[in-house]
C-alpha cells in the first residue's frame, strides 16, 4: 500500500514537474527572443517550445525509477542555476570576472595577437608614463608635456575641468602616486584603428583645495582603478615613442612646450595625436561605465560591420573619431553654457543652433564637477546634404554659484545627466587643415578668435562649413531625440540595435545600488553599519556580493554621481532606499539629507 501510494505521488510529482519545467522553457525562450517574436515554425503551427517539451517528456517518463527521479532532480537544479546566475547578472558584477580573466599575459596576448608587431612590455611601458605624466600635468593645470600623446577630446575633458576650477580659485595636489596594476582588458578594431581598453589600479594621496571657498575642499588618501582607451590607426607605418621624446616624430624638430589646443609640429605641420606614429590616449572611463561598455563589445563590432557595408568605413566615419569630435564639442558647449558666452563655440555650430540657443546664454554658473562618463556613437542617419551622427552622452555635474564672493551649492551631489549630440557632414567632404572645434580656420589655419562672426578674416571662407569638418547641428533630451529620429526612415542602425549600443545595462537594483553608495559616502566615511546594510541589501536584490566587493572600494574615490531610472514609480522605490541606508547608522546627517533633498527634485 505504501509502495503504491509512494509511485502515486512520484508521477504525480513528475508531471508537476514537467508541466514547471515546460512553462519556465517557454518563458525563458520569449524573453530571449529565440521563439516569441510572431510566426510559427514547422508544419502544424507548433513552435520551438513543443519540440523541448517532447524531448523533456521522453527524457522523463521513459527512464524507470529512481532514475527518473535523480534526471528530475538534476534538471531543476540546472534550473535554478539559470535562474540564479540571470538574477546575478549585471554590469556591477562583471568588473570582477573581466579583471580575473586578463589577470595573466597569456590572455592579453592571445587579445592582441591581431596587432601587427605588438609590443606588450613596450605599450605597458608607455601606458605608465602616461598615467605619471597626466597626473602631474592635471596638478599643475598644464597639458604642455602631454598633448602630443592625447586626443583632442581628453584635451578638452581636462580644459573643461581646468576652466572651472580657476574660476573656483581650486588646485588638486596629488603624491604618492603607485601604479598597482595596468593590464589590457579588451580590444576593438574599427577597421580604422586598433583601441587597446587597459585597466589602471593606483594607489594616491589627492587633495581638492580651494583659498577662497572652503567649503568644496576634499581629498585623501585613496585607491582606484579607471579603465583608459588606446587607439593607434591600422595602417601605422611610422615607429615612434611620442610619449617620452620632446621632438616631432617626422621632422625631429623640438615639441616641447609648443602645442596647445592643436597638436600639429609648428615645425613641419605634422598632426601628432592622430595615431600614425604612435598609440594615443582617446578615453578615460570609470569602473561602472566601463562594466557596462564591456558587455557592448559584441554589439559595437558588429555595428563597425554595418558602416562597411554601407560604405562608411573611411577615417572621418570611425566611430573612435566621431566620439572624440563629440567630446570636444559637447564640453566646450557645457563650458559656454556656464559662462552665457556663446561666443566661444559659435564656430562649431550649425547657423541654425546657433539661433535656437541663444536663450541658454542668459544665467552663468559654474560647475564644482563637470566630466564625460561615456560618449558613444548610436546611429547615422542622412538627409539630401549631409550625414547626421547621433551620440549618447553621459554627463556628471555638479553646478554652483558665486554671488557677492559668496558660494552656493546649487547641487547637493553630482548628478549623471543623459543628452544626445547630433554632428554633421556634408555629403561633398573637402579636405581641412584643422579642426573646426579649434581656434584655427579650418581650410587656411588662420587663428580664429572667439566670435558670433563665422567667416575667416584670412581666407574668407565659412568656419561652420560642415563639408570642411563635423559640426553641431543639435544637442537633445531623451524626449527630443525621440522626436527626432522620427524624420528619418532608417539609419545605420534599426532602433533596436540603437538601444542596445546606447543601453548602459542598468536596470532599477544597478541605480538602487549606486544611489544607496552615494548616501553611504556623502559623508566622507562609509560607516560599519552602512556597509553592512549595503551589503546585505545587495545580496537580496540577487548581486554576488563577492563580485562587487571591488566595486564597494573603488566607489570611495571615484566620486559617485546620483542617476534615476526614467520611470517614476522606478524613482520612488528608490528614494525609499536611500531613506533607508541614510538611517542605517542611526547618524541621518545634514550632508545626507541633502543628497536625499537632490533625489527628490528629480522625481
Amino acid at each position: 500500500m505504501n509502495t503504491i501510494f509512494f509511485k502515486q505521488q512520484i508521477k504525480k510529482l513528475n508531471v508537476f514537474i514537467f508541466y514547471s519545467l515546460l512553462l519556465i522553457s517557454v518563458d525563458a525562450i520569449a524573453r530571449a527572443g529565440g521563439g516569441g517574436n510572431g510566426g510559427h515554425s514547422g508544419g502544424g503551427g507548433h513552435g520551438g517550445g513543443d519540440g523541448l517539451a517532447g524531448i523533456l517528456y521522453l527524457l522523463i517518463f521513459s527512464l524507470p525509477f529512481p532514475l527518473n527521479l535523480i534526471v528530475i532532480l538534476g534538471i531543476v537544479f540546472l534550473v535554478y542555476l539559470y535562474g540564479r546566475n540571470q538574477k546575478q547578472s549585471s554590469a556591477y558584477n562583471t568588473l570582477s570576472n573581466v579583471n580575473q580573466k586578463f589577470s595573466d599575459e597569456e590572455n592579453v596576448a592571445e587579445l592582441t595577437s591581431t596587432i601587427p608587431n605588438f609590443n606588450l612590455a613596450e605599450f605597458y611601458q608607455k601606458g605608465e608614463t602616461a598615467f605619471l605624466k597626466i597626473q602631474e600635468a592635471w596638478q599643475q593645470q598644464n597639458l604642455n608635456t602631454v598633448r602630443q600623446f592625447i586626443s583632442d577630446g581628453v584635451y578638452q575633458r581636462f580644459e573643461a575641468q581646468f576652466i572651472m576650477m580657476r574660476a573656483l580659485e581650486q588646485t588638486n595636489e596629488v603624491s604618492d602616486i603607485d601604479i598597482e596594476d595596468l593590464r589590457i582588458v579588451a580590444v576593438e578594431n574599427d577597421s580604422n584603428f586598433h583601441i587597446l581598453h587597459v585597466s589602471i589600479t593606483a594607489s594616491i594621496t589627492d587633495y581638492f583645495n580651494s583659498k577662497k571657498y572652503s567649503q568644496l575642499n576634499s581629498g585623501g588618501q585613496e585607491t582606484f582603478t579607471e579603465y583608459w582607451t588606446f587607439v593607434k590607426k591600422i595602417n601605422a607605418t611610422a615607429k615612434a615613442d611620442i610619449f617620452n621624446s620632446p621632438n616631432c616624430p617626422n621632422c625631429g624638430d623640438s615639441i616641447e612646450n609648443k602645442l596647445g589646443e592643436v597638436s600639429k609640429c609648428p615645425s613641419c605641420g605634422t598632426q601628432i595625436n592622430n595615431g600614425d606614429y604612435d598609440w594615443v590616449l582617446s578615453e578615460i572611463t570609470q569602473p561602472e561605465e566601463f562594466a557596462s561598455n564591456y558587455g557592448q563589445l559584441k554589439n559595437r563590432k558588429n555595428f563597425y560591420e554595418r558602416l562597411k557595408q554601407k560604405g562608411l568605413s573611411t577615417s572621418e566615419f570611425s566611430p573612435q573619431y566621431i566620439e572624440d569630435k563629440a567630446s570636444n564639442s559637447y564640453l566646450q558647449l557645457k563650458v559656454a553654457f556656464a559662462l552665457s558666452d556663446q561666443k566661444r563655440v559659435a564656430r562649431f555650430c550649425s547657423n541654425e543652433f546657433t539661433e535656437n540657443t541663444k536663450p541658454k546664454f542668459k544665467q552663468s554658473y559654474l560647475y564644482n564637477r563637470l566630466f564625460i562618463k561615456d560618449v558613444s556613437l548610436i546611429n547615422i542617419y542622412e538627409n539630401p546634404t549631409s550625414m547626421l551622427a547621433a551620440l549618447s552622452i553621459t554627463c556628471v555635474t555638479q553646478k554652483v554659484s558665486i554671488q557677492n564672493n559668496d558660494l552656493q551649492i546649487i547641487n547637493a551631489s553630482p548628478i549623471t545627466t543623459n543628452e544626445y549630440l547630433i554632428l554633421s557632414r556634408s555629403k561633398k567632404i573637402a579636405s581641412n587643415k584643422y579642426s573646426a572645434m579649434a581656434h584655427n580656420c579650418s581650410n587656411c589655419g588662420a587663428p580664429v578668435e572667439d566670435s558670433l562672426q563665422l567667416t575667416c578674416k584670412f581666407c574668407d571662407s565659412s568656419l561652420n562649413d560642415n563639408s570642411k569638418d563635423w559640426i553641431v547641428e543639435n544637442l537633445l533630451s531623451q524626449e527630443e531625440y525621440t522626436s527626432f529620429k522620427q524624420g528619418f526612415d532608417t539609419g545605420i542602425n534599426t532602433t533596436k540595435e540603437e538601444d542596445k549600443l546606447g543601453d548602459n545595462d542598468l536596470d532599477i537594483r544597478d541605480y538602487a545600488l549606486n544611489n544607496m553608495m552615494l548616501v553611504a559616502c556623502a559623508d566622507g566615511i562609509i560607516q560599519n553599519e552602512e556597509r553592512d546594510f549595503l551589503i546585505a541589501t545587495a545580496k537580496q536584490m540577487g548581486y554576488n556580493t563577492k563580485k562587487i566587493a571591488e566595486l564597494f572600494d573603488q566607489v570611495k574615490s571615484t566620486g559617485l554621481a546620483l542617476k534615476m531610472p526614467k520611470e517614476d514609480k522606478q524613482r520612488t522605490k528608490i528614494l525609499k532606499l536611500m531613506h533607508k541606508i541614510a538611517n542605517a547608522d542611526g547618524d541621518f546627517n545634514d550632508k545626507e539629507k541633502a543628497v536625499l533633498t537632490e533625489a527628490e527634485a528629480m522625481i
